[in-house]
């Protein structure tokens, strides 16, 4: 028989293992609570963390709508818009309408901070709204309306500006036409009338002293001075014909030219003059140059005017020289004469085109200001830039067309 020490240690242990499971039974009990509860509260989290990414999704879309939107919005404005950063001066185009306005501008000059005063208004930090600027690029005017808008991220601080341009150039070359057209009307109603008054005694005037002329051919002063009348009511005669020239309305009749074609035509004109002159006239004109639209009367009036005025001023006999080039860039058909004469001093460059200015002995001022209005009738344009001391340069710049054979 077991003694009672054994029985007594038996119970002990029992209750010890009793009380041990009860524990252990309770523990497990708690464990399942808690599992319990973070099941749930997963479950519950999962939810939410579901509900927020359905949110997110939403606003993501909303954003990509809103996006496309302003990217729609940007594209049909038609003003220019860019993103400017004064601190790095990086030009980002926002819509169509800035790029196309960058492809406009000469390839070697397409930075929008090189246009003064853009980088004035950028870096000044201030707002600016609709200012009217005007600038000169190879030979050309270009007119805008420009608005500056500050602005700074909340994410970095960074500072940034909105830039709107609005090209008006082709708007403001029109109301300057329109102007003109207005001016060269009203001067041509008055030209016509008082040609009228002055044609009629003048044709008596030449009549008479070509009568004279002829009858005192035995006397020879007298006869000079007969002669003298004659050519002096015919150069009024051609003043007023110029005149006349001058303020009618110019309507090219346009077809397909060459211009390598109409440059050799005028040369041949003004050839005689040239040889007589000892002015050599040389020509620089590639053998793919395109042609144009153009009223070929009008225009080998313009080269012969130009031409006969570069021969007039290089040194007679003396190593003249006249210079003609041609070269077509960014669509555009660039006409050069250039002479090695005494050239244009600047104070009198701003009024060479201007109707009956001329520092010409003899001169009626009208040759230049003719052919401004001629080439302005093509839609070009024609500027004087050479150096003074060393010759006269004359640009003249013309739509041109891929077309042909000279």
């Amino acid at each position: 028989m077991r003694n009672p020490a054994d029985r007594k240690t038996d119970s002990i242990s029992r209750e010890m293992l009793e009380k041990a499971f009860q524990i252990f039974q309770q523990q497990c009990e708690t464990l399942e609570r808690s599992h319990a509860d973070l099941k749930a509260k997963l479950a519950a989290a999962q939810l939410d963390l579901q509900q927020k990414n359905e949110e997110l999704a939403t606003r993501l879309l909303e954003i990509d709508a809103i996006r496309e939107r302003l990217s729609g919005t940007l594209d049909s404005i038609t003003d220019a818009v860019f993103i400017v950063d004064p601190d790095t001066d990086s030009v980002e185009p926002a819509n169509n309408s800035a790029t196309r306005l960058l492809e406009s501008l000469p390839r070697d000059q397409r930075s929008l901070l090189s246009i003064d005063p853009l980088p004035r208004l950028i870096h000044s930090g201030l707002k600016v709204n609709d200012q009217n600027i005007n600038f000169r690029l190879n030979g050309e005017n270009y007119y805008w309306i420009i608005s500056v808008i500050p602005m700074t991220t909340k994410i970095s601080d960074r500072n940034y500006a909105v830039v709107s341009v609005k090209d008006i150039t082709e708007q403001k070359n029109l109301e300057i036409r329109l102007a003109r057209e207005d001016r060269m009307a009203a001067l041509g109603k008055v030209a016509a009338s008082v040609a009228h008054e002055i044609r009629n005694p003048l044709a008596a005037i030449e009549g008479f002293a070509t009568l004279l002329e002829r009858d005192l051919k035995e006397q020879p002063n007298s006869c000079r001075l007969a002669s003298k009348t004659v050519y002096a009511a015919r150069q009024l005669n051609a003043v007023v014909g110029n005149l006349l020239s001058y303020t009618r309305e110019y309507r090219p009749s346009l077809s397909i030219c060459s211009i390598a074609g109409l440059i050799n035509d005028a040369v041949s004109y003004i050839l005689p003059m040239s040889e007589d002159h000892g002015v050599a006239v040389t020509l620089n004109l590639p053998p793919d140059l395109p042609g144009a639209m153009l009223d070929t009367v009008m225009m080998r009036q313009v080269l012969a005017n130009i031409l006969t005025n570069a021969i007039e001023a290089c040194p007679r006999k003396a190593g003249g020289k006249v210079d003609i080039t041609a070269e077509a860039a960014a669509g555009k058909l660039i006409l050069t004469i250039a002479d090695n004469g005494t050239g244009i001093p600047e104070e009198r460059k701003r009024r060479i085109f201007e109707p009956f200015y001329t520092a010409k002995t003899g001169g009626i001022g009208l040759g230049l200001a003719l052919c401004m209005r001629i080439v302005e009738a093509h839609d070009g344009t024609i500027e004087e830039n050479g150096i003074p001391g060393e010759g006269a340069r004359f640009q003249i710049r013309l739509k041109c067309m891929e077309i042909v054979d000279d």
